[in-house]
């Protein structure tokens, strides 16, 4: 054969008719559905293989010289084909039962592992022999050297796959989970240690556990730190089975619970009220219970030690309430708020016209809130909540921006303590959150520019961490002439590239009729009335302009949190309604489908992808430097 005659070109005719099978085989396994033909595709598919395996090998027959090694190659990479169809066919149901082996054996993993990485391994080699060789389109510039560095690279991309799918594959069968964090002990917050020393009366902790038990460790130190704090609280060990009386005194049916007894727990007589939560007896059952110890106990000692309180919603308004508006979603209602009220031994109750509101509010009413109405309250009914707070009264409004069609008739008493809101929705391009991935985004912003008062001090102390987030907020200002006795302060503010929007086209308009300058806006406002007699109440309001903000979709956030609970905290009153608990226990993570989707095709598909094409880039340069 002359050195500069074309060599018999192989064709690409044998490697598309080897991937033609494959797909084949693919179809017939995961697509057809039909016993029949399932196995009829199948067969084809086998056949396109095997045929084009002979193919190669006929070539391979008929070449000489440097020409014949590259087509050995081929062939034997084809033949490897045909021998993981063969290993594939022998993992298979049939096959295994043909071998005599139990699927989930170890020979059946191992047959069912082998196949795919002789796949891959024979499969790489071909594409890249090929690819090389046809850039070899006469004899003489056949080189040996450089098919072999071809089929070497390509193998060690492929090992380099297996080795990783494999490990993939091992952890997923050996799914060996250890929690190192379980017995860390549950120390107390700072908020459950604050309580304890405020208790007024004895408060005993019974610890129903056997003496041996496993779980004892971990609780009773939690309890003596807390007992370390107060006189008051005293620890008692007590085992369900040796203390049968104490145990039906106060319901206990096994050991796993802890009671909280006011009172001396030997005596019916001196006992006036308990508390009793289970953890359980198995370190397994007990795991939750120990993780957020903390919060239960904290719940239970509030409930023991602390006088009810009841907070009054304002209802007949629309207002975001715990059940929410049909017409609103899911997410747009207070369950949260009302679960942190429950938490904390403070009932809540509603309040409309039909309950006074008209005439005035309850003397039972520890505050008032206001949670977003859409509906115009009545003069009476504002007039009503002004009178309260002037008599000493506490009120939380999260109200929204005012517009032509959607007023909430709060106006005059926002006037009364000081008040005005500004016209516009509170937006921003720089801090605003992403929901909809649209502009109308901007109108969901974020401030974590607290000031020092009481009602954001939680809030100012972690404010590198979170923030106050808002949907569509009105920003407030004092009035020209603020009532007599009234003190205003703004605990939330913006920095300076917020502007309102005022036609709801959230595009800044910096000039026209109505302009729209980049400027700081107060978001919430801190309301002080001194009281008129020397014996007198001072009133107290806060007011957030958002009517979201404590709904399920915004509180879940711990600047929203920690905002709500330390106003309700200024306003009541106490020094300590909320605060950080002391959990160990996992935090779950939501997903969506679509953000799911995402994340699989990234890792699976665009990742890996991106990966080959760097290493490939990198390999043709290197190999360009050599040359």
């Amino acid at each position: 054969m002359s050195h500069t005659a074309p060599r018999p070109p192989s064709g690409s005719l044998p490697m598309g008719l080897m991937m033609l099978g494959l797909l084949t085989v693919f179809i017939g396994e995961r697509v057809v559905v039909d016993e029949g033909l399932h196995v009829l595709v199948g067969w084809s598919g086998a056949a396109c293989m095997i045929a084009a395996t002979a193919w190669r090998c006929w070539h391979w027959h008929r070449a000489e010289g440097s020409v014949r090694h590259a087509e050995r190659t081929l062939a034997l990479s084809h033949v490897g084909v045909l021998l993981s169809l063969a290993l594939f066919d022998l993992q298979a149901p049939k096959g295994l039962a043909a071998l005599g082996l139990a699927a989930g054996s170890s020979p059946a993993v191992v047959l069912k592992v082998a196949w795919i990485a002789v796949l891959t391994l024979t499969l790489a080699a071909t594409v890249a022999v090929e690819r090389a060789w046809w850039t070899m389109p006469v004899a003489a510039s056949v080189e040996s050297k450089r098919l072999r560095l071809s089929r070497f690279s390509a193998l060690k991309l492929a090992f380099a796959l297996i080795f990783v799918f494999s490990i993939n594959f091992a952890v997923t069968q050996r799914d060996i989970k250890v929690d190192v964090t379980f017995f860390k002990t549950t120390e107390p917050s700072g908020t459950t240690l604050d309580l304890v020393k405020r208790i007024e009366e004895p408060v005993t902790a019974l610890l129903f556990f056997a003496p041996v038990s496993d779980i004892l460790p971990l609780v009773r130190p939690y309890f003596d730190a807390l007992a370390a704090v107060s006189p008051q609280l005293r620890v008692q060990v007590a085992d369900h089975a040796l203390e049968p009386g104490l145990a039906k005194r106060y319901r206990v049916r096994s050991n796993g619970f802890v009671v909280l007894v006011r009172g001396d727990p030997a005596t019916a007589s001196g006992v006036t009220a308990s508390e009793r939560f289970e953890i359980g007896e198995q370190l397994a059952p007990a795991r939750r219970a120990v993780r957020k110890l903390d919060a239960t106990a904290q719940t239970r000692l509030a409930k023991l030690t602390r006088a009810p309180k009841r907070i009054r919603f304002t209802a007949g308004h629309r207002e975001r309430t715990k059940k929410g508006d049909k017409r609103d979603p899911a997410n747009a209602r207070l369950t949260q708020v009302h679960r942190l009220l429950d938490r904390f031994n403070i009932g809540s109750d509603e309040l409309g016209l039909g309950d006074g509101l008209g005439a005035a509010v309850p003397k039972d009413a520890t505050a008032v809130i206001v949670a977003g109405p859409r509906r115009p309250f009545l003069r009476e009914e504002s007039e009503s909540l002004l009178r309260y707070v002037r008599t000493g009264g506490r009120l939380l409004l999260m109200i929204d921006p005012r517009t032509a069609n959607q007023d909430d008739g709060l106006a005059d008493l926002l006037a009364q303590v000081g008040l005005r809101r500004l016209p516009g929705t509170v937006a921003s391009t720089g801090h605003h959150m992403r929901s909809s991935y649209s502009k109308a985004d901007r109108a969901l912003v974020y401030s974590n520019t607290f000031g020092s008062h009481p009602s954001v001090s939680s809030a100012s102390r972690n404010s590198l961490r979170v923030a106050a987030v808002m949907k569509h907020a009105t920003a407030f200002e004092r009035t020209a002439k603020v009532p007599r006795g009234v003190t205003v302060s703004f605990p939330i503010r913006t920095s300076a590239d917020f502007w309102r929007d005022k036609n709801a086209d959230y595009v800044r308009n910096p000039k026209g009729k109505a302009p729209e300058h980049l400027q700081i806006l107060n978001l919430m406002a801190a309301v002080t009335i001194k009281p008129k007699t020397a014996k007198g109440r001072e009133g107290r309001v806060v007011v957030i302009g958002d009517g979201d903000f404590a709904t399920d979709a915004l509180v879940g956030g711990r600047g929203n949190a920690f905002v709500f609970v330390d106003s309700l905290r200024w306003l009541i009153g106490q020094d300590k309604v909320g605060g950080d608990l002391t959990s160990e226990e996992d935090i779950p993570i939501e997903h969506r489908k679509d953000a799911d989707r995402i994340w699989f095709y990234a890792t699976t598909f665009a990742f890996p992808l991106a990966l080959l094409l760097i290493g490939l880039w990198v390999g043709r340069r290197r190999r360009g430097g050599g040359r």
